[in-house]
């Protein structure tokens, strides 16, 4: 659907159809940071692909691990770049990424600007952005933009079946914010796949054997070459 069609069918569903869809919004964006408030640590398996300027990168295979406090982020790649690590922790080494290359590399450690050109290179969004707390505040900032807007569309699905689960669906587009699409299963209230479309960017972020409050060790937040 061209944006123009997508102002249209906004503008049909103007009213009480629209405040619906942002309420929705609001409500599943708030039973997701009530679950957040649970959240200690997590593991899951995560893929994601992006397209960047029209160039489509490699789909990525990594496992993902996150702690609450201090707000950590680690990331063991799998496929491609295997042995690749990379660690973020709020407050620590300077607001920067400590990365291990892996391969050849495997020994080294070296520290990037997660919104430099090197991080940022086949990315969409810094690397820290897959905090799941920053997840609901950008999809939060996203809905805010388009508030009131007659040319923008917001929707909720709270019955969507799919890969044996019950998830909702929250779904914003329109110009300027491009599209966004949230599938957060409602058991956990956790966002196992996000879709974001904008011009010729776009990536495709999916959470899989999500295991919520493992109770990790230090030693699985290292990017040491033995772990």
């Amino acid at each position: 659907m061209t944006f123009a069609a997508l102002g249209m069918a906004a503008l049909l569903a103007a009213g009480s159809g629209q405040a619906a869809g942002h309420e929705e919004a609001v409500r599943l964006l708030n039973l997701m940071k009530a679950a957040n408030a649970s959240i200690v640590d997590l593991k899951c398996t995560f893929r994601f692909q992006v397209t960047k300027n029209g160039k489509e990168f490699p789909r990525h295979h990594t496992v993902l691990r996150l702690r609450s406090e201090p707000e950590t982020i680690h990331m063991a790649f799998v496929e491609p770049y295997e042995g690749r690590k990379v660690l973020y922790v709020k407050g620590q080494n300077g607001g920067k990424l400590k990365v291990r290359p892996g391969g050849l590399w495997k020994f080294l450690v070296v520290s990037l600007d997660p919104e430099g050109e090197r991080a940022m290179k086949g990315a969409l969004d810094p690397f820290p952005a897959q905090g799941f707390s920053i997840i609901v505040r950008k999809a939060e900032e996203v809905l805010e933009s388009v508030q009131g807007r007659g040319d923008c569309l917001v929707s909720v699905d709270w019955s969507v079946e799919g890969e044996g689960r019950t998830c909702a669906k929250l779904r914003i587009a329109g110009p300027g914010v491009g599209e966004l699409t949230l599938l957060v299963d409602q058991t956990t209230y956790f966002p196992y796949r996000i879709i974001k479309r904008n011009g010729s960017d776009g990536a495709t972020y999916v959470y899989e054997d999500v295991q919520l409050n493992p109770g990790m060790k230090d030693s699985e937040f290292t990017v040491s070459a033995k772990h």
